[in-house]
């Protein structure tokens, strides 16, 4: 929409998000999606945590890594969620430091907190492997957590590499401007969808931890063959 009343301002750059909420008519209902997307984040985050929570007790488990290493992962998506809030209402028109300060806020939060989440994950299939906990590995639900730290490794690496495109861009010569802005701006989009994959990819196993029992005999037979 931005790129079609705005063509003008994109010849010698890629359209971003960021120039985009420049237009007042695109910054206020995107200033209010966002605050409405924070609270579902926010209730996805919360139910992610409760269901790893559970495991790490049900597990047994008398070390309070496990809770430090899930406090943490929780607060970083936390702080991803305000930063895109924070980023929303003060757009470049507004003050551009705080949207900037958003921006980070978004991507280093959502980077550490998936890249924690999924080494929590890897550590607690170890510890169920380990304990030969039946009714728990054998779940379908559960084998569908196993790829988690897999995706977290990959938001990861390409968190890093919207980083190196961000932050090493300044440091190239302008001949290399537009390209520069267009590998960024496709990664912003990638990177951000990505975030989002990651935590719906949750879906199932929630929806068996957050019933608060153990897989039923049906769940433990298919899961098995």
């Amino acid at each position: 929409y931005n790129l079609c009343i705005h063509w003008q301002n994109y010849v010698e750059a890629p359209p971003t998000i960021s120039r985009a909420l420049l237009d007042p008519s695109i910054a206020a209902p995107f200033a209010i999606a966002m605050i409405v997307s924070a609270f579902f984040l926010t209730w996805a985050v919360v139910q992610v945590a409760v269901a790893l929570g559970r495991i790490i007790v049900r597990t047994g488990q008398v070390s309070a890594m496990p809770f430090v290493l899930l406090l943490t992962a929780v607060s970083c998506q936390l702080v991803a969620i305000a930063g895109m809030v924070v980023l929303s209402q003060f757009t470049g028109n507004v003050s551009q430091p705080l949207h900037d300060l958003g921006s980070y806020m978004l991507f280093f939060g959502h980077s550490f907190g998936t890249s924690l989440l999924g080494l929590l994950v890897y550590t607690q299939i170890g510890v169920v492997d380990l304990q030969d906990t039946r009714h728990i590995a054998s779940s379908n639900r559960f084998l569908a957590l196993r790829k988690q730290p897999r995706r977290a490794a990959v938001v990861a690496i390409l968190g890093a590499l919207f980083g190196v495109t961000y932050f090493g861009g300044k440091f190239l010569p302008d001949i290399y401007f537009f390209w520069q802005r267009t590998i960024m701006i496709v990664l912003e989009v990638v990177v951000i969808f990505s975030f989002l994959g990651f935590l719906v990819a949750f879906g199932p196993f929630m929806g068996f931890w957050s019933r608060g029992r153990k897989a039923t005999a049906h769940d433990v037979v298919s899961g098995s063959g």
